[in-house]
């Protein structure tokens, strides 16, 4: 399928703790259909750290570094060209890390995304994540070089099993090393509709899978990046939080649809090959019964129609037979959880679907929120426009239209900002929390 053009958006936000935003990020969307042909499109995160300046300088230099590197190397493929725009940028950074004491040891995490034509690329050093999103699961395909999930790999358990190490430690960055060990994995499968979430561990710490496949998969992406912001926000906020949403073109495929938006009838050949096993078998059958009367019943020749059964008969039990191989050693055809090619690994997939207990949970942590608002002077522009949306959520909810009431949520959550900020820093009474945090936090 062909990706281009996508809708993306993206937010980068400095969370309720912390003084300085040392995230960044960059989408380099290809501007031409020539240039999509060529490189794609190029979508990254970077969550810096080493102080106050260093961690903000590594993660700058990261986003500026590695898509240029790869542009200028795109032609020995993207495999290559990802690998060397990282190191590039991990040499880039070790060394103005050595040039200034306020930089020295900084250091910065980097997920690269690059969507071509009919496959997406991942390039990954640390724990900040990419997600591709369909319409049932949500797969994390970057490995998290962390602590904790190095652990859980090498006792070979999920990573939420494993309660005994520190969680936050990362084991692999750009720039304090001269030599850093890169992930390149691909290609990864694409289908219309598509979704894919870069982000930090700001918003992957407070915010579960299925509250962001959920997100990023009901709203458009500028606001599914604004809301997941601000969910991770109502939560403490404890980090700083990027966040880049990028949806592929096309209808994504429905519960009972036969095959993939654009594939042609027989598009889907190796599995239709296993079934000419029955007309071979049914030829044979027939041509059997004609020899049968060759030799008993006196019958001196085959003739015409015999000799067409014969070749028949052959020729779909040979084709069935072949498909029937090529089954049994490339797994189930069309299945939705086929593991892709081995370099293009999932390390973690979760089902999703909409949730009415968690909008029901939204809509009333929002009328909290919205109570709590109402004698506080930075919401009083914005007060009245909330109440509505507020209630348009609350009156689909009472209709069962959960993906709508989610939608008029989301565009209420980003405005009620000045109200969590003020409840967290205790400038007015604490709003309990009414959202709990979905899923095991790893």
């Amino acid at each position: 399928m062909q990706a281009y053009p996508v809708e993306f958006g993206h937010i980068s936000h400095t969370g309720m703790r912390r003084a300085n935003n040392q995230d960044n990020w960059a989408a380099v969307p290809a501007a031409t259909e020539n240039q999509f042909q060529i490189q794609g499109h190029v979508f990254l995160v970077a969550d810096g750290m080493g102080g106050h300046l260093g961690g903000e300088k590594a993660s700058e230099l990261a986003v500026q570094v590695v898509p240029l590197t790869y542009a200028k190397n795109i032609q020995q493929g993207p495999a290559v060209a990802l690998l060397m725009g990282l190191q590039e940028a991990n040499a880039t950074i070790n060394r103005r890390g050595n040039e200034a004491i306020h930089f020295y040891n900084m250091g910065t995490t980097c997920s690269v995304l690059a969507l071509r034509e009919d496959e997406a690329w991942v390039g990954h050093v640390g724990d900040s994540r990419i997600y591709r999103i369909r319409a049932k699961s949500i797969d994390q395909i970057t490995f998290d070089h962390s602590f904790l999930w190095e652990t859980a790999r090498l006792r070979k358990v999920a990573p939420e099993r494993v309660k005994d190490v520190m969680q936050n430690k990362i084991m692999r960055c750009l720039g304090p090393d001269q030599v850093v060990e890169v992930d390149i994995e691909g290609p990864h499968s694409l289908r219309p509709g598509d979704t894919f979430l870069l982000c930090s561990d700001g918003l992957s710490g407070p915010v579960g899978d299925v509250e962001m496949a959920q997100a990023a998969w009901l709203l458009p992406p500028k606001e599914a990046c604004a809301f997941l912001a601000s969910l991770a926000n109502l939560r403490g906020g404890p980090d700083n939080i990027t966040v880049q949403v990028v949806k592929l073109p096309g209808r994504p495929a429905q519960d009972g649809d036969r095959q993939p938006q654009g594939l042609g009838l027989f598009s889907n050949w190796k599995a239709l090959l296993p079934w000419l096993l029955v007309p071979g078998l049914a030829l044979s059958a027939v041509f059997v019964w004609q020899i049968w009367e060759l030799i008993f019943q006196g019958k001196r020749e085959l003739g015409g129609i015999k000799i067409a059964t014969l070749i028949g008969a052959a020729t779909l039990t040979i084709a069935g037979l072949a498909g029937l191989v090529l089954k049994l050693v490339s797994g189930k055809s069309g299945d939705e959880t086929t593991a892709e090619p081995a370099r293009a690994k999932i390390h973690r997939r979760e089902s999703w679907k909409v949730s009415p207990e968690f909008i029901q949970a939204l809509v009333s942590q929002a009328d909290a929120l919205v109570q709590a608002g109402k004698e506080l002077p930075a919401m009083q522009t914005t007060l009245s426009e909330v109440q509505k949306g507020l209630q348009s959520a609350k009156t689909l909810a009472t209709e069962s239209a959960w993906a709508e009431s989610f939608r008029a949520l989301a565009l209420i959550f980003p405005k009620l900002e000045p109200v969590i900020r003020a409840s967290l820093g205790k400038q007015i009474a604490p709003v309990p929390m009414m959202v709990p945090r979905s899923g095991p936090k790893i």
